[in-house]
């Protein structure tokens, strides 16, 4: 079942400010940042359900080539997308975020 994907602003900001970051250590690496983030949307969107739950109802979507997710949860057929994190260096930034949705 295809899901409309909906990114909340905190997690519109960490996406941008990932890839300005990326852009600034390698030009053109943000851009491939955002493209896999996109793909890695397009299967959430496309089966959300796959993805395993880590906390209450957020689930969270691994990228391969970067060490970051996406944490969303899955509501009224809608996937929304709370934070685009670093795996090692923003848990506090993702308990306080994610705390909201348990």
């Amino acid at each position: 079942m295809k899901r409309r994907v909906r990114y909340r602003p905190p997690a519109e900001a960490d996406l941008q400010d990932v890839a300005a970051w990326y852009d600034a250590e390698r030009p053109g690496l943000g851009g491939e940042f955002v493209a896999v983030i996109q793909h890695l949307t397009a299967r959430v969107a496309e089966n959300a359900l796959q993805f395993p739950i880590v906390r209450g109802t957020i689930r969270r979507a691994l990228m391969r080539r970067f060490p970051y997710a996406i944490f969303f949860v899955v509501e009224n057929g809608v996937a929304s997308i709370l934070a685009v994190a670093h795996l090692h260096r923003a848990p506090d930034l993702l308990g306080d975020r994610l705390r909201e949705e348990i």
